[in-house]
């Protein structure tokens, strides 16, 4: 992703008020393997590359929850809700 910038602004005002923020990913998903989800890492790291101070904090790879309830005995549930005690 490239940030676009116009005379040292950006495009998009909005970026501007986007400043020292941390992000969190957390995602669900059937398939076991988390490498589709590889892109949307990578779309997030742009993202955050893209303002002042956007940090990536932390990343859940919910995967093989196939089913209602498959994802809330999982190791990943126990870190995304260790991850949400520090934010």
């Amino acid at each position: 992703m490239v940030c676009q910038k116009n005379g040292g602004h950006y495009i998009n005002p909005k970026y501007s008020e986007i400043t020292g923020k941390d992000f969190y990913l957390i995602t669900a998903a059937g398939d076991t393997s988390k490498s589709f989800i590889d892109i949307v890492e990578q779309e997030l790291e742009g993202f955050t590359s893209c303002l002042d101070g956007g940090k990536t904090k932390g990343i859940i790879y919910g995967v093989g929850a196939c089913d209602v309830g498959d994802i809330r005995s999982s190791s990943e549930m126990k870190r995304a809700f260790e991850m949400g005690k520090n934010v």
